[in-house]
């Protein structure tokens, strides 16, 4: 499981994540869905709390790439204990 302390020195750099079993569905859809072939995000911030998250640890993400159809880039909220960091 990854930790807010992992995450605090990647703020602004591409990181290739994936789930843990214990992940929720909605974690596994976003990476699936918005990680490209590898998984890869930008680490746009870090908190410890946050609301939209019912004040449990996050890490907001940015998606690299994105397909035809999407005209801005996902990012959202996922929490820091249902992930780890590949690369």
């Amino acid at each position: 499981m990854a930790t807010i302390a992992q995450f605090e020195n990647l703020v602004g750099k591409t990181v290739c994540i994936r789930t843990l079993r214990s992940a929720s569905n909605r974690t596994r859809a976003r990476i699936r869905e918005r990680g490209g072939s590898d998984g890869s995000f930008v680490v746009e911030n870090v908190s410890s709390n946050v609301p939209a998250l019912n004040g449990l640890s996050g890490i907001l993400f940015r998606q690299t790439s994105f397909n035809a159809g999407n005209r801005e880039a996902w990012h959202g909220w996922l929490l820091v204990e249902e992930i780890e960091i590949v690369s």
